[in-house]
């Protein structure tokens, strides 16, 4: 992980703990609040447009001009170049199924990548 990987964890972790972004499980965000990969999202300044109730994250275009949304390889590829975390999967688990609240998953985040062995 790179220093500005660790910097732009401990950003992550920041704003999940400040009380700005209120939780929502089962969609990165809607109407009541983010799940945690939405804050990272966010702080980040991926755009985001409302659909339904639901927002939809946009990572750029295809070279056919084509959106590239928050599903598929193209999304796991940003997050890995911004927070140098190669999986998503148990972060969101953790957001929708785990019972885990913003501050806590703050705290595994630090614990997991950013403490030194």
């Amino acid at each position: 992980m790179t220093q500005e990987q660790r910097e732009n964890v401990e950003e992550w972790a920041v704003a999940m703990e400040s009380g700005k972004y209120p939780q929502t499980i089962g969609c990165l965000r809607d109407t009541t609040g983010y799940c945690c990969i939405a804050v990272a999202c966010v702080i980040k300044g991926v755009q985001s447009r409302k659909e339904g109730d639901e927002y939809r994250f946009f990572f750029g275009e295809t070279e056919d001009g084509e959106e590239i949304s928050e599903t598929g390889d193209a999304n796991d590829c940003w997050f890995y170049r911004t927070y140098g975390i190669e999986s998503r999967t148990e972060l969101i688990n953790m957001n929708d199924s785990g019972g885990y609240d913003f501050p806590e998953i703050a705290a595994y985040i630090r614990k997991t990548y950013l403490s030194t062995p």
